[in-house]
């Protein structure tokens, strides 16, 4: 016959009381030590325990290695040194919070959300009253194509909106759940012209300009604390031109150069000096590309590197993309360098709706669904090239708009079904899929690391955010 099991004796006293010892009550090293085998998963619950050990496990040195393992990209690494430093500036695709500091566990759950598509949407009423296009309207730049009837440009949560029937600009502010109107500005100079097309400058997110449809500009300087815009530069009409072959198709603005390409294709650079704006230099093409983008980056020496991309034939019933780079100063043309991507079959039988350029990447929507991803490749010295990438696909629908961001190698591309995030720098190109649930073509679309804002239709409820920093599933 068997003997009984042997019953537990009851921990008293001294045993007791070390059993229940708290982990935190070892040393901080130890701690530390033992939540460094820990996985995110893992550190979120120990967070969940109490205060101290949401703390203890939110050590930016235990979330730093987590980070870097799983988000490799060498380009999000530059965006953190960039933010530590708080050198970070304006984004390329409109949408920024510079000079924020990041913690490594911010990073993480931010970017995770993007890899999932968790995200917190918002339906915010911006009362833009539109109106139809008219007749003459025929050289709007693609966006205002794309909106049918208004221009949207967003930075910094400031958002500026212009209507296609009028040279006045207005600005709006992004707080909470609403948009609230900070003001309205006209041009520098009075005009009958409308507005065509509005950029941000590409160093300092409070700058912007507008161009207008007698070959105009005006450059603005926006302070959304004060409420406030001012009037810093101009260029005015040519005599005797309204509404003609002369309205800028495409603009751009760093620091004190401003270039425009108008819809006759006559590419002019102006200087914006407190004495006034003085015409620098102007090219003139016999030949009419569309679409067309063009970007300014300030180089060493005073020197400045101009950037357009144009859709071009590519032989019969086929197209391309094309660009040209140039090298000036205000005083002198330094170089000029042309290409176009040189591999036929890569041409599409369907024309360049859209293009999107942040260097070193171009990408290209089409009618049949698809985009083209291309990469600028520049040698100091020698041509400049275009190297055909990759197709992406995954659109069920044409892409009503497209958005880059060259330092972390991200696209976020819109159409009728919703927004889908693409990670350029990956063999595995379509990172998520997010439904839109309005079935409505997207007519703009901009991001930064922490959200996206989508412009669709002229209903109440057009503009729409996308927040991965408060996604639906935080708690």
């Amino acid at each position: 016959m068997s003997m009984p099991a042997a019953k537990r004796q009851r921990l008293s006293g001294p045993k007791k009381a070390l059993i229940k010892r708290d982990l935190l009550t070892l040393p901080q090293e130890i701690v530390f030590l033992v939540f460094s085998f820990l996985d995110a998963a893992d550190l979120t619950t120990c967070a969940r325990v109490s205060t101290k050990w949401y703390a203890a496990a939110s050590d930016e040195q235990l979330w730093k290695p987590l980070f870097l393992y799983r988000f490799p990209n060498p380009r999000q690494m530059l965006v953190q040194q960039l933010r530590s430093q708080k050198l970070h500036g304006k984004q390329s695709v409109g949408l920024n919070r510079h000079g924020r500091q990041e913690k490594w566990k911010t990073l993480y759950k931010v970017n995770h959300n993007w890899e999932t598509g968790n995200c917190k949407v918002e339906e915010l009423q911006l009362p833009i009253h539109t109106t139809r296009l008219n007749s003459r309207q025929h050289h709007l730049s693609e966006e205002a194509k794309a909106t049918g009837s208004f221009l949207f440009q967003v930075c910094n949560d400031i958002i500026v909106t212009a209507s296609t029937d009028s040279a006045n600009i207005d600005v709006w502010q992004i707080e909470g759940s609403s948009i609230q109107h900070i003001a309205t500005a006209p041009p520098s100079v009075e005009t009958v012209a409308y507005v065509t097309c509005i950029k941000w400058d590409n160093t300092d997110p409070t700058r912007v300009v507008a161009g207008y449809s007698n070959g105009g500009f005006t450059v603005y300087q926006i302070d959304a604390k004060k409420r406030s815009i001012m009037q810093l530069a101009g260029h005015a009409a040519r005599p005797s031109v309204d509404c003609d072959r002369h309205g800028v198709q495409s603009i751009a603005l760093c620091e004190k150069i401003v270039m425009t390409c108008s819809s006759d294709m006559e590419l002019s650079t102006y200087l914006c000096e407190d004495q006034g704006t003085r015409l620098c230099h102007s090219l003139i093409s016999a030949m009419t590309w569309e679409p067309l983008t063009l970007e300014i980056f300030a180089k060493s020496n005073n020197s400045y590197q101009a950037i357009v991309c144009f859709g071009m034939s590519a032989g019969l019933d086929s197209w391309t993309l094309g660009i040209q780079e140039v090298i000036f100063t205000p005083t002198v043309i330094l170089s000029s360098r042309h290409s176009s991507s040189r591999t036929h079959r890569y041409g599409s039988n369907d024309p360049i709706r859209k293009i999107s350029y942040a260097h070193p990447y171009v990408v290209t929507s089409h009618n049949n669904n698809t985009m083209q991803h291309y990469r600028i490749c520049s040698e100091q010295g020698q041509r400049v090239e275009i190297e055909h990438v990759r197709t992406l696909w995954g659109h069920t629908s044409s892409v009503g708009a497209m958005a880059l961001d060259a330092r972390i190698g991200r696209l976020v591309s819109g159409d009728r079904a919703g927004i889908k995030v693409w990670n350029l720098e990956s063999h595995n190109d379509l990172v998520v899929g997010i439904e839109n649930g309005l079935c409505e073509n997207m007519d703009w679309i901009g991001f930064d690391s922490e959200k996206i804002v989508t412009v669709t239709g002229d209903h109440e409820n057009n503009v729409k955010v996308w927040s991965f920093s408060n996604s639906s599933g935080d708690k």
